[in-house]
Parts: C-alpha cells; sequence; structure tokens
C-alpha cells in the first residue's frame, strides 16, 4: 500500500509527565490526508516513508508482476527499492509542530505509544493469497540529542563531507555502493547514528548541508536522482539543520580530537575520485577590546 509509514500509526497516545497530552483514534486517516496535498516535488522525496511509485512497492513486497529490468529506464526503481528496504515512521508530533499545549518543560518523560493496524487495512494480498496478519522486525530508534549542556554555549562545528564523482561531468557523480558509514568520536562508536549511518540515511544528511534554510530542498534534486547522479556524503555533527546558525556542533579541541571513519562498500571493480572535506568554525575571543 502507498505511504505505509503513516498508516502503520492508527492510534497514536503522547504522554508527558505521564499525563496523557494527545491522542487520536484516527491518526493515519488525518495524516495520509495531509500527505495528499503535499506538492509533488515534496512528495516525491517521501520514498523512506512509504510514499512510492507502485512498481518501487511491488519490488519491496517482493510483487511477482514487479519489472525488474527499471533500474535505468526513467524511475530507478530497483535502487530505491535497495535503499529505503526499510519504511520509516516520523513520531515528531509535538516536538516539531508544537501541537496541543502541555504545561510541562522538555526535560519532561515523552512518551509514545503506537497502536498498529490489522493486516487488511495496510496490505492487498496478491492472487489466491490470504492475508492474515504481519510482523514488524529491525526496529530501531533514531533521534537527535544534545547530552552535554555546555554544547549550548560552545562555538565550533565539524562537518565531514566524502563527494565521489567522475572525472567526465562536473556535475555528475555517483552512488559507489556504500552499505554504511561508522563515525567513532573520541572513543565512543556509531556517534552520529546508533546503528551506523546506512544508506537510506544519505539524502537526509546531504540535504541539512546542502539544501536551503528550514529544511528545505531543491526540488530539482529527488531522491531518485541523489543517488543515481547527484551522490555526496555528509556526516553532520550539527545539532540543527539551519546552516546559518553558527556554533550548534560538537565542539572538538586540540589537534587529536579523535575521530574515525569507517566506510564500509560492496564490491567494486571500478576506481573512483573521492574527495574528502572537512568543514569547521573558528572560535575568536575578544577581551577587553583586544582580538
Amino acid at each position: 500500500m502507498n505511504n505505509l509509514g503513516k498508516l502503520l500509526c492508527e492510534r497514536l497516545m503522547i504522554r508527558v509527565g505521564g499525563e496523557i497530552v494527545y491522542d487520536n483514534n484516527g491518526e493515519s486517516l488525518i495524516e495520509v490526508y495531509k500527505d495528499l496535498w503535499k506538492m509533488n516535488s515534496k512528495r516525491a522525496n517521501m520514498i523512506e516513508y512509504g510514499i512510492m511509485k507502485e512498481n518501487t512497492r511491488k519490488l519491496l513486497s517482493k510483487d511477482d508482476s514487479a519489472d525488474q529490468t527499471a533500474k535505468t529506464d526513467g524511475d530507478y526503481d530497483l535502487v530505491m527499492a535497495k535503499v529505503y528496504k526499510e519504511q520509516k515512521m516520523k513520531l515528531g508530533k509535538i516536538l516539531n509542530d508544537h501541537g496541543l499545549y502541555a504545561p510541562y518543560n522538555m526535560k519532561s518523560r515523552f512518551e509514545y505509544t503506537i497502536t498498529l493496524p490489522k493486516a487488511d487495512k495496510i496490505m492487498v494480498a496478491q492472487a489466491n493469497e490470504k492475508v492474515e496478519g504481519y510482523t514488524l522486525k529491525n526496529i530501531h530508534l533514531e533521534y537527535e540529542t544534545i547530552e552535554n549542556e555546555e554544547l549550548y554555549s560552545q562555538t565550533g562545528k565539524r562537518r565531514i563531507r566524502d563527494r565521489k564523482r567522475t572525472i567526465t561531468d562536473s556535475e555528475e557523480y555517483i552512488f559507489p555502493s556504500i552499505e554504511k558509514v561508522k563515525v567513532t568520536i573520541e572513543g565512543k562508536p556509531n556517534a552520529v547514528y546508533s546503528q551506523g549511518l546506512t544508506y537510506e540515511n544519505f539524502y537526509d544528511e546531504a540535504k541539512r548541508l546542502f539544501g536551503m534554510a528550514n529544511n528545505a530542498c531543491n526540488d530539482n534534486i529527488s531522491v531518485r536522482k541523489f543517488y543515481k547522479s547527484k551522490f555526496a556524503l555528509v556526516i553532520d555533527l550539527r545539532a540543527v539543520d539551519d546552516s546559518h546558525i553558527v556554533g550548534s556542533g560538537k565542539k572538538l579541541l586540540g589537534d587529536n580530537p579523535g575521530i574515525l571513519l569507517e566506510i564500509e562498500t560492496d564490491a567494486m571493480s571500478e576506481d573512483i575520485l573521492c574527495n574528502i572535506f572537512v568543514l569547521s568554525d573558528g572560535l575568536i575571543n575578544i577581551s577587553e577590546k583586544t582580538l
């Protein structure tokens, strides 16, 4: 079914500090309807939430009628089905959209309770088959957090950009079959993503750096184009998405900050030109009118 990420949430209840601040028994209906009214350019970049073309959905569900040859002809379905084989459910209500007023500070414990729908509401069987149920596996939670209050007043952000390209066209880049990226900072493994940075996250991270303010993105670079010919690997240690806000990242001092970058790739037989850029803020101290 289309928009699976939203359809999986039939009912959403949110507690803050033990009190119910949100409870909607038709959550999927209203959220799917909101997505229906979005511009096509935005919907084209919501494959990870389950909004995708029919053939991509067939490939994900291993439908016998899926077109297995649609890798380069038009829509790049095979790559999309590989990159977004996991569906994302975004749980940002109240935190992101300033929802119903709750008289609690943000340090209060948030609890999200999701009720899943019955199988026949979200699944369509192939011929001569029945929909009896389903299971969810490999569930993991990803979120951004600031663990040290000193980071609020510190200036310094560091980004690592690994951009791979061909040498024939200055605006043509390839996706080099990267499976996972691990970042260890000062001995802490997977400091950016708890499960490691996997290929379904690459577009979001690149959009944070290269996209416009407020997390909007150039409509000319959709997720399909990104993985096909506009690829860039970005590891962003900022706490906010806005590129104009400085001092929102992790502070790393000294000549040896201790960053270990590991990139796991699938078997490749070609040479790739790879450039790595490290971007960081500088810190300027002015004391008694003296720089």
